[in-house]
């Protein structure tokens, strides 16, 4: 989901440091696509869940949280942990 996009690096910035010290368990992302700084937060793998974050996002990004698809970073589940 998209919180920022803003033409401040500093303001971009400090959008990412909210997120991390805020909600340490979503991945920010920040990226500067000229003129402008965007950072994006969560590999979400269903809308729901997006949609949950989006909501406790919102008071900190008043500006508003946006749901965008996106490619997001997965880490399979290690099914090799038993041994036979």
């Amino acid at each position: 989901m998209l919180v920022i996009s803003t033409n401040s690096k500093q303001e971009a910035i400090a959008a990412r440091t909210k997120i991390y010290s805020s909600f340490p368990e979503l991945k920010p992302y920040m990226w500067h696509q000229s003129p402008y700084y965007k950072v994006k937060a969560g590999n979400f793998t269903s809308r729901k869940e997006a949609q949950a974050y989006q909501k406790k996002l919102a008071p900190y990004f008043p500006a508003g949280v946006f749901l965008i698809n996106d490619v997001v970073e997965v880490n399979p589940e290690d099914n090799n942990s038993s041994e036979d």
